[in-house]
């Protein structure tokens, strides 16, 4: 990294050395520029740092270091430069779950913006004004699938956390232009997209549309079946989708087939609704069950123990979860065969 000086036409470089075959990321913090910021990041991907340079003589500082093993999650991490370098937002799961962070301009804590047994995500709206933002979020409406998204606003201060997404499935939004109301559109694999419109504090205010899907069902379609079971470990809950052929006779046994993406980092469990998401239900129609559950050590929306489960062992983690899910459902539908399984993906 080097610094010109375009008025004594001089060249800084700036000691930005400190890992093997590092990255960095450069920030600014406004349009006056009196500082360049930059984050660092280890090629192990395990350590990070945010630093600031003195545009003056090149000088480097540490703002913010951290270490998480045995790995960062890529995916969510963010960091905002705010109000002329003055706020620092910081996403980290140095609680073993994603939330955000407020600093100031010396890199000194001040509050926790979030926090709890959830993955606080990606930021999909950052008000500097209010001093406040709108997140995704997954796994804190209590008794519904974690892999489901909701969005939230909460201040910068942490204060004034709210669902404005309730309703038991996947949701998108979209903010209108003043930002008083959104258009929230929700589903499931087995519910068809509800669409509203809300206030900011999530309340309906009025509804859309609901999806009218009289003409798939005229064809024989039926929707597949939300399925939870347990993990190997006897505790942990695991999610997925059970598709069955539509002419389906329960007095008969089906062959089973199990459909994997098993990881790392996520599992491609279908969440909103679709006629056919991964082809699975075509396949089901040859005559099959198949199954698609979230084994551990795949989604990253549940978690750093979830998702680091299979860390160094890519190819054995899931066999486990994947043969106790299959024995459980096999328990618990008498048309599941046990003697005739298979696995693709």
């Amino acid at each position: 990294l080097f610094l010109v000086d375009t008025t004594d036409k001089k060249l800084i470089k700036v000691p930005v050395e400190k890992w093997p075959d590092q990255t960095l990321r450069l920030f600014t913090p406004g349009e006056k520029v009196n500082s360049l910021y930059f984050l660092r990041k280890k090629r192990t991907c395990d350590e990070i740092d945010f630093c600031k340079v003195d545009l003056k003589t090149g000088e480097v500082k540490v703002l913010i270091n951290e270490i998480s093993k045995p790995y960062f999650n890529n995916d969510f991490f963010h960091l905002s430069l705010l109000n002329e370098g003055e706020d620092i937002i910081w996403w980290s799961e140095r609680t073993g779950w994603g939330q955000y962070y407020l600093y100031d301009k010396y890199g000194k804590l001040k509050n926790t913006i979030t926090s709890g047994t959830f993955t606080a995500c990606r930021i999909s709206h950052l008000d500097k004004l209010k001093r406040r933002f709108i997140f995704e979020g997954y796994g804190r409406e209590k008794g519904m699938d974690p892999a489901y998204r909701f969005f939230y606003r909460v201040n910068f201060d942490g204060s004034g956390l709210t669902l404005l997404t309730p309703g038991n499935g996947y949701h998108s939004i979209e903010l209108s232009k003043q930002g008083n109301y959104l258009l929230d559109v929700y589903s499931r694999v087995d519910m068809a997209p509800v669409s509203v419109v809300r206030d900011m504090k999530g309340k309906e205010i009025l509804p859309l549309e609901k999806a009218d899907l009289s003409l798939l069902y005229s064809t024989g379609w039926r929707e597949p079946q939300k399925i939870a079971v347990k993990s190997a470990d006897g505790i942990t809950d695991l999610y997925g989708v059970m598709y069955t052929p539509f002419d389906m006779d329960s007095t008969r046994k089906y062959p089973l087939v199990v459909y994997v993406y098993p990881g790392p980092q996520e599992d491609q469990v279908p969440q909103a609704f679709s006629m056919d998401d991964n082809g699975n239900q075509a396949l089901a129609q040859l005559g099959l069950i198949v199954i698609h559950i979230g084994y551990r050590g795949g989604s990253m929306f549940r978690g750093k123990n979830f998702y680091n489960f299979g860390y160094g062992n890519l190819r054995d983690y899931p066999l486990a979860d994947c043969k106790f899910a299959i024995e459980q459902l096999a328990d618990r539908y008498a048309y599941i065969g046990r003697d005739r399984v298979g696995i693709y993906g």
